[in-house]
């Protein structure tokens, strides 16, 4: 995708308002969410060679060598001259704030119960969008938003059992919902002024920085063991598949087409990364499957579909 001027103001305008969304945006955004329902899988088998953190520390200093190797063909520029920060700093603030979240409340419950809660994203999403971009959704498009998130609770019901589930990681799981959501309104926002490869440079940048710092931290600043886990053949592939496609590719493709349609529709096709790690799980790591989790797949899909089109 080549560097384009950045889009104009996107503050203000109504799902209903909104123009046919294009099909390449589509395209994109749902590529993107494959690429991350995708990472959930080489995440688990990369964590049995690394912490969580050294592994984030290595997936993001990567995909932020890649920006800068991008940028070196000339297609990819910063234009920063004349800009408001202001307008960025959410951008670069949630997703580090997103990924600790996530990680800790996953350790104090389990990736089921954080796939139901996280699952509501969608709603919170369409609140905050009222709230902060004043973009109405019809009564129809909330109707239909619902069904993928009920389509993520069955599947993750009948994936697992819930397990013990802390008072403290549904605290830490719902704070990081608030956070994903606040996160697809200020990348709309910041739209207005950034274009998709800047607004994707400052969230790796920063993911980059942050978990890099902690990294140190737990190692305490030994680069044997920081470096250690790269000399395992399938945390490397894992790792680079991470970086590649999950921190780099997808976060370009979804901030291309956040700016071209409304939050209540790209919230509701991040329910694709859902059936991703459904079936990728199933497929490659031999998971368990049953009819329920069938049938949350197909309203997913359905609703994914009926959302877009209306």
């Amino acid at each position: 995708m080549a560097h384009t001027k950045a889009p104009g103001a996107v503050a203000g305008v109504s799902a209903s308002a909104a123009a046919v969304i294009p099909f390449a945006a589509l395209a994109a955004d749902i590529l993107g969410n494959v690429f991350w329902g995708l990472s959930n899988m080489f995440t688990r088998v990369a964590l049995a060679s690394a912490s969580p953190t050294i592994l984030l520390s290595h997936r993001f200093v990567l995909s932020f060598f890649i920006l800068l190797l991008l940028m070196a063909t000339g297609r990819f520029e910063l234009h920063l001259k004349g800009k408001h920060l202001s307008s960025a700093l959410g951008v670069i603030l949630c997703m580090p704030v997103y990924y600790f979240l996530e990680s800790r409340g996953i350790l104090y419950t389990n990736a089921s119960f954080a796939g139901m809660l996280i699952s509501v994203v969608p709603v919170v999403s369409i609140v905050a969008a009222i709230i902060m971009l004043r973009e109405y959704p019809t009564r129809k498009q909330v109707f239909l938003s619902i069904l993928p998130i009920v389509g993520v609770m069955l599947i993750s019901y009948n994936g697992s059992a819930l397990g013990v589930v802390t008072a403290k990681g549904a605290l830490i799981l719902g704070a990081c919902v608030l956070v994903s959501a606040i996160y697809r309104v200020v990348n709309k926002l910041s739209s207005a002024e950034y274009t998709f490869f800047e607004r994707t440079f400052f969230v790796v940048a920063a993911c980059a920085v942050f978990f890099t710092v902690q990294a140190a931290a737990e190692t305490g600043g030994d680069l044997g063991i920081y470096f250690a886990p790269l000399r395992d053949r399938s945390y490397l592939l894992c790792m680079l598949f991470l970086a590649v496609f999950c921190s780099t590719g997808a976060n370009l493709l979804v901030n291309y087409a956040i700016p071209k349609m409304p939050v209540v529709v790209f919230s509701a096709i991040s329910s694709v990364s859902t059936i991703c790690s459904l079936f990728s799980g199933i497929l490659f790591l031999h998971e368990p499957f049953n009819g329920m989790m069938l049938f949350g797949a197909a309203l997913i899909i359905f609703g994914i579909w009926q959302v877009s089109k209306s």
